[in-house]
């Protein structure tokens, strides 16, 4: 009987330790100090976890072995269910049904897929079409040539092009990167949000002004606003940056992000709309189970695909991603197609 106990309680360790570690890992440190405390903080749990098996195995009284043996499997239940089914916080997942008969994804190039997406947000003066780009972790020159190839394959020209961050660990490839970005077609501009690995080595200065060379709007906890078409754009770079957000939010408003943990703020801005990353959909993906390591504050649940919040809605892209085309998974670039309530096409 211990034995299954223990057998349990360590499945109910190692739910504990990837739920909590990726919740709080996904919030993030910028600061060596900041790091200890989270990992000293996640030993503490792991160690109070263990507790009540502990003292099972210290005391010879037969009642107490007994409780301290039902707090055992209670916990590590718990702790099973809580890390397959995490508490929403209000965030729920819901399927669009807005695609039309006729879309069909297709390969850009061997590896990176085409993915169309289609939603529709209230008060849009028009439709919108974006491109959607997050993760490329593009950090050699074949990663950058198979995405200038996917990009060459475009044959739409785009209202936006949204770019979600993580672009590269390696600095002397961020010009490449955005003057492929800067050969897209598109009407009313390219914008960025840095996700945390462009936060990292001075990546961050890097972009900013590399950016500017190739007409790139970096919103830094920042908005801008789309007069034709009475839009805002509020880019949000939390928990990396956090800079006060002092916003004039007009018309409509469309949220970039790179992490999907920032849609209770958007929310609060009033954002129709959210376009995220970082999830890479999900890191490990075992069937039946879905996400096993998602780093988000919200636990494993949110990991790509369509999500509402009150009254705002958001998209996770699973992004390009480390190693599109191996292991069986696909990188995905989206081609987002926004309307709204009243538009019939």
């Amino acid at each position: 009987m211990i034995g299954m106990v223990a057998i349990v309680t360590v499945i109910g360790l190692v739910c504990l330790m990837v739920d909590a570690g990726c919740r709080v890992f996904g919030s993030y440190s910028r600061t060596m100090p900041g790091a200890v405390v989270r990992i000293t903080g996640l030993v503490l749990m792991g160690l109070l976890f263990l507790c009540p098996y502990l003292l099972l195995l210290l005391f010879q009284d037969t009642s107490l072995k007994s409780f301290f043996l039902f707090l055992c499997m209670i916990e590590s239940c718990l702790t099973v269910v809580l890390y397959l089914y995490p508490p929403r916080c209000g965030i729920h997942p819901f399927v669009q049904q807005d695609s039309p008969a006729d879309s069909v994804d297709r390969n850009l190039t061997p590896g990176i897929e085409l993915r169309h997406e289609y939603c529709r947000i209230p008060h849009l003066k028009q439709p919108v079409q974006a491109l959607v780009v997050s993760d490329l972790h593009c950090n050699n020159s074949g990663g950058l040539e198979q995405f200038s190839a996917a990009c060459s394959a475009l044959d739409c020209e785009y209202d936006f092009v949204f770019i979600l961050g993580d672009l590269t660990e390696r600095n002397d490839l961020i010009p490449s990167i955005l003057k492929v970005f800067a050969g897209v077609k598109n009407r009313y501009g390219i914008f960025l949000v840095r996700g945390n690995h462009d936060d990292e080595a001075g990546r961050s200065e890097i972009i900013e002004v590399h950016a500017k060379n190739y007409a790139i709007t970096v919103l830094s906890n920042d908005a801008v606003y789309i007069p034709s078409l009475e839009l805002t754009l509020l880019g949000l770079e939390t928990p990396w940056r956090e800079d006060r957000l002092s916003l004039k939010i007009q018309g409509v408003c469309i949220a970039l992000s790179h992490t999907p943990d920032n849609i209770k703020i958007a929310s609060r801005h009033a954002a129709s709309l959210v376009l995220a990353g970082h999830t890479h959909g999900g890191k490990v993906r075992l069937p039946g189970a879905g996400s096993l390591l998602v780093p988000s504050r919200y636990g494993r649940f949110l990991d790509r695909g369509w999500f509402r919040f009150k009254d705002t809605c958001m998209l996770i892209t699973s992004g390009i991603g480390y190693f599109p085309g191996r292991f069986g998974q696909n990188g995905q670039i989206v081609h987002l197609t926004i309307s709204t309530y009243t538009d019939r096409t």
